[in-house]
């Protein structure tokens, strides 16, 4: 199960969180570049949506690959719409908007 996970995030490039045995909190969320029985090699982003670096772990360190819920879906339409958020030319104007999140994720969802 877990060679087909790998296989799918680095072929379809879907996102999956790694978690690391002892690491309760922390995990790694991105797709798998490359792979082998022992190491995988992970693409990472952060929590915008930006690449943040590379990952080479042991595979036995891996305590579970979490794929496919509802916080890989999310983060993997922010990242694939990371570029669309950044063209985003109005400012909100914060201070004298009572409703402004509104507004904002208004004018975003007509401009996509």
């Amino acid at each position: 199960m877990r060679n087909e996970i790998l296989e799918k995030s680095k072929t379809d490039k879907k996102i999956i969180g790694i978690r690391l045995y002892g690491e309760e909190e922390d995990f790694w969320l991105g797709y798998i570049e490359d792979y082998n029985d022992k190491i995988i090699q992970l693409r990472f982003f952060d929590i915008l949506g930006f690449e943040d670096g590379l990952v080479i772990e042991q595979q036995e360190n891996i305590d579970s690959i979490d794929f496919d819920s509802e916080y890989e879906k999310t983060y993997e339409y922010l990242i694939n719409k990371r570029n669309d958020i950044n063209k985003i030319e109005e400012i909100v104007d914060f201070k004298n908007s009572d409703d402004w999140k509104i507004k904002y994720l208004t004018d975003f969802k007509n401009k996509g």
